[in-house]
C-alpha cells in the first residue's frame, strides 16, 4: 500500500497553481478525503449548506453505502457558497470538468511535487484528522471505510506523532512523580 500524503505546504502551493475546478476539487479532496468520482459527480442536491455536510449516496461510493460528510473547513464551505451562489450548473452538478487529471499533473511537476497523486488526498484527510484528535470510529465514518485495517492503511505515523508521543509520556510520567511527592 502507498504511504504518501500531501503535505500541508504542497497543498498550499497547489491551491496557489491551480485555478477555478481544478483548484477547487483539490481543497475538497484534502479536507474531507472524498474520493474523486464523489467530487466530480456532486449534485447540488447533495449538498446542504445550512447544515455544513455533503450527503454521498451509496450508488456515488465505491462501498456502495451512502455516507454524509461534514464540510470540515471553512475552506470547504466557502467553495459551496461561492458556487451556489451562482447560476447551478448543467444537470444540476457542482463541477461541469470531468477531469482534472492533465492540470493536475502539470501542477506538480511544475511545482517539483513528486509521486502525488489524486488518492493521497485521502491519506492525508485520515491522517489531518487523526493529527487533530479526531477518534477512529468518526473518521472512518466521515471516509467511508468499514474496518479499522482500511482506517490503518490510509492513515500515517510520523517522526512528529513519534516525538508528540514521547513528550505526552514524559509529561504522564512528570505527573507521577510530582503525584507521589505530593502523596509522600
Amino acid at each position: 500500500p502507498r504511504n504518501r500524503i500531501c503535505t500541508h505546504e504542497e497543498f498550499e502551493a497547489l491551491k496557489a497553481e491551480l485555478k477555478g475546478d481544478a483548484r477547487d476539487i483539490v481543497v475538497i479532496a484534502y479536507h474531507t478525503g472524498m474520493r474523486y468520482s464523489e467530487i466530480i459527480e456532486l449534485d447540488w442536491s447533495r449538498i446542504d449548506l445550512k447544515n455544513r455536510f455533503i450527503y454521498l449516496r451509496g450508488k456515488d461510493s465505491k462501498n456502495r453505502e451512502g455516507r454524509k460528510v461534514p464540510f470540515l473547513s471553512k475552506e470547504v464551505e466557502a467553495i459551496f457558497e461561492r458556487r451556489g451562489g451562482s447560476p447551478r450548473r448543467i444537470h444540476g452538478r457542482v463541477f461541469a470538468l470531468k477531469s482534472i487529471r492533465n492540470v493536475f499533473e502539470g501542477a506538480c511537476i511544475k511545482l517539483g511535487i513528486k509521486n502525488l497523486r489524486f488518492h493521497d488526498f485521502r491519506h492525508s484527510a485520515a491522517t489531518n484528522l487523526r493529527k487533530a484528535g479526531v477518534d477512529t470510529a468518526t473518521v472512518m465514518k466521515i471516509c467511508g471505510w468499514k474496518s479499522v485495517a482500511m482506517f490503518l492503511r490510509y492513515n500515517e505515523v510520523d517522526d512528529n506523532d513519534l516525538e508528540r508521543a514521547s513528550a505526552a509520556i514524559a509529561q504522564f510520567e512528570g505527573k507521577l512523580l510530582t503525584s507521589e511527592a505530593v502523596s509522600d
